[in-house]
């Protein structure tokens, strides 16, 4: 942040725990023998994790950070001649208050609490200002959600499959009543196979943005001269044409035409509704003909398409997302992207991408940074 927004950061933070005085000794770290209560505030505090830059990092107050197994940090001071901590365990934050006595303890908590929340929702009105100039810059991060979006695919398709190949039981009772015995059968199982193909569809769609979104960071993303943040709610089609080069790349180009086809067969029609642009929705009445569809075509056929369904196209999704994983350009980023890696779009990270991409695999790296994000999500020091 710029020294004068600093300045004035600080001096507010410095007012609202103008209660609150630094330790003069050590004694106060994790290890040494002192009697606490200890309190949650998880709850109480939703933004308790931004207590360590206004204590530690704006106003400089001692901070322990990492000192032992399950503790990111803790932070001493003193209210009342009460010797307190705060502390960042793996499963929540807590006040530790150096008192046993309850009527102590309860008010001291109420006090801190409050101005814990006054300080963190100042601090964090602060840093959406803050976010908007890094995520400019490319200083940021993707949560990579590939593997929650691809089993929500893969669940849908295969469950779809598994519908769609159920062999119907006919009753001795239908196939002496019906004139087609398992007709009707049949026609639910269509139909529920045909849900489930919709789910499949959607889901599938939400994963090509997605990666597509993350493909950015491997592929000569600028800051100077594209915006993430606009760049990732534009239209898949475009986020796909930023990813290939459909003129020169003619295995992209035809599997871009298949879902463009696919999309307008089967997503776009029910994400809006079953509202189209053509006029497939409306009909007008034609006088001693009567309702006739205000979109005319050779193509549409009167079948359902819950009937005429037959999981081809999600075979040809599945086809799509075997090549992205062997393709020239986005093998290695396909390979940090399945290990499940949050996505950097700094120019560090950028840089380690490029490197990677040169070197042709990526596995060891992956492997490596799971383990590290492993330890640090346990707290395992």
């Amino acid at each position: 942040m710029e020294d004068t927004l600093d300045t004035a950061k600080n001096e507010k933070l410095a007012a609202i725990f103008s209660k609150l005085e630094k330790p003069t000794t050590s004694d106060w770290m994790l290890g040494h023998e002192y009697s606490f209560t200890k309190v949650s505030i998880s709850t109480s505090v939703p933004e308790a994790y931004l207590l360590k830059h206004v204590f530690a990092d704006s106003l400089g107050f001692p901070c322990d950070y990492m000192p032992m197994e399950k503790v990111l940090w803790e932070i001493c001071f003193i209210i009342n001649g009460i010797l307190c901590k705060v502390v960042s365990h793996k499963f929540g934050h807590r006040l530790y208050i150096g008192s046993a006595d309850e009527d102590t303890v309860s008010k001291t908590t109420d006090y801190l609490v409050g101005i814990f929340n006054s300080a963190t929702a100042f601090l964090s009105t602060l840093l959406k200002d803050y976010a908007d100039i890094e995520i400019k810059k490319g200083n940021v991060s993707i949560d990579n959600q590939y593997s929650s979006l691809r089993a929500t695919y893969d669940y849908f398709r295969d469950e779809a499959k598994k519908k769609r190949a159920e062999k119907v039981e006919i009753t001795p009772k239908e196939s002496a009543n019906q004139l087609l015995p398992g007709w009707n059968a049949e026609m639910e199982k269509l139909r529920h196979a045909s849900y489930l193909d919709q789910g499949a569809y959607f889901a599938f769609f939400g994963l090509l943005e997605h990666v597509l979104v993350l493909f950015l960071a491997f592929n000569d993303f600028d800051p100077k001269t594209e915006h993430l943040k606009e760049f990732i709610f534009r239209p898949w089609a475009d986020k796909y044409k930023r990813a290939f080069n459909l003129r020169s790349d003619k295995e992209a180009d035809r599997h871009y035409q298949l879902l463009i086809a696919i999309s307008r067969k089967y997503r776009n029609p029910q994400a809006h509704g079953m509202f189209n642009k053509e006029g497939r929705s409306m009909a007008f009445f034609l006088e001693g003909t009567g309702l006739l569809s205000a979109h005319f075509s050779n193509e549409e056929s009167n079948i359902p398409q819950w009937v005429r369904g037959d999981g081809k196209e999600l075979e040809e999704l599945g086809d799509f997302l075997l090549w992205l994983e062997g393709h020239t350009t986005y093998k290695v980023p396909m390979q940090i992207i399945k290990g499940g890696l949050r996505i950097h779009f700094s120019e560090e990270g950028r840089q380690i991408y490029k490197d990677l991409m040169n070197d042709g695999d990526a596995s060891e790296f992956v492997e490596h940074e799971n383990l590290i994000a492993d330890d640090h999500g346990n707290m395992d020091w």
